[in-house]
């Protein structure tokens, strides 16, 4: 069986030679992998910035990319798409969709249409579920209810999901990668904490901050390390901020790293940091665990299903300062931490989602 994978988002920095690996979104990347070895071949159609591009490797796998950009760019990506979906028909194919939102509904018409199966993955949730029509919202009904199979991350979102539509949902827990471990030559900073992740609205950093700020007018030396920003003005924004709130001297502001590097900083800190609003998972916590570095998230979405019992889930931004003090000058309350957080993370193996996420594959081409 081939499986086409269909994210519509960028697909790799370098077109000259692109890999499954390559793309930008590295929780896609880690899933398309795994697929991939499971199945005969994979065709990868995704969203470029520049120009399109078709490589078929010796291996059978073919990569395609398709400009993205301009106000043409969805009627040029399902184009695209539905014409590669086309050449394979007479193949025994399965679409794996990553993508919740217009372009994933149409493609899921077109596949119903003409008798392919196709299958959602629902990496995260839509913004809120109830009040007024809601695009977003309409988008994940949509394909919840007209997907052959559908996976989520967690129970939670499972749960929050069937309150758009009741149907079957495989939860398939996402599995760390191996890259992600403890390393015995790094040295724990004892007054380091880490955020990594987007500098987002829902990541809510201006929280995490006030909630630092509150630390350092304790009197607790630490410092604390934001690494992700995309651009120098969300950078910026984030100095500016802890400069008004005066911690400037005891924040780090970082862009973007290659994704190898991530270990290294998790390794080095007390504790990694998740403020956000709501997450459908939260890979960063249990990367942090596969460290042995404790997680502090909040309580909302997925975090407390993931981080159970090896770190701290807070309600609001009082006790987000309080964990974080905790963390820092409690060693019984970190040693243990750390102790759970490996025994968790234990629990998210690679081997275990690749052998799972292919018989919830199985399931939906055989229903």
């Amino acid at each position: 069986m081939r499986v086409v994978i269909i994210p519509f988002g960028f697909f790799s920095e370098n077109l000259d030679s692109p890999r499954v690996s390559d793309f930008t979104a590295p929780l896609i990347a880690d899933r398309a992998e795994l697929i991939a070895e499971e199945f005969e071949s994979v065709t990868l159609i995704a969203g470029w910035r520049d120009g399109e591009s078709a490589v078929r490797w010796a291996d059978g796998n073919k990569y395609v990319t398709v400009r993205t950009t301009g106000r043409a760019s969805i009627a040029r990506y399902l184009y695209r798409a539905i014409r590669e979906l086309r050449s394979l028909r007479q193949e025994d194919i399965v679409v794996v969709n990553f993508n919740p939102h217009i372009p994933g509904c149409l493609l899921a018409a077109y596949c119903r249409s003409v008798d392919i199966s196709f299958l959602t993955y629902f990496i995260g949730l839509p913004e809120g579920t109830q009040g007024m029509f809601n695009k977003q919202i309409y988008t994940f009904q949509y394909l919840l209810k007209h997907s052959d199979g559908r996976i989520c991350p967690t129970p939670e979102s499972r749960d929050r999901l069937r309150e758009l539509a009741n149907v079957p949902i495989d939860v398939v827990p996402n599995g760390v990668h191996p890259m992600f471990d403890v390393d015995e030559t790094v040295d724990t900073e004892e007054n380091m904490l880490l955020y990594v992740g987007r500098f987002a609205p829902e990541k809510r950093l201006p929280l995490l901050l006030s909630a630092f700020a509150t630390v350092r007018e304790r009197g607790i030396d630490a410092r604390l390390v934001l690494v992700g920003a995309r651009s120098a003005s969300k950078r910026e924004e984030i100095e500016s901020l802890a400069h008004d709130l005066g911690i400037g001297s005891s924040v780090e502001v970082h862009g973007r790293i290659p994704r190898e590097e991530v270990p290294t900083w998790m390794n080095r800190a007390r504790s990694v940091v998740l403020p956000s609003r709501d997450e459908g998972f939260g890979m960063v916590l249990i990367e942090a665990m596969a460290c042995g570095t404790p997680p502090i998230g909040m309580n909302s979405g997925s975090v407390p299903w993931v981080i159970d019992d090896a770190g701290a889930v807070c309600e609001d931004q009082s006790e987000l300062s309080d964990a974080m003090e905790r963390m820092l000058t409690d060693e019984d309350y970190y040693r243990v931490r750390h102790e759970r957080s490996l025994k968790r993370a234990a629990e998210f193996s690679r081997n275990r989602w690749r052998q799972n996420i292919y018989d919830a594959i199985q399931n939906a081409v055989s229903d």
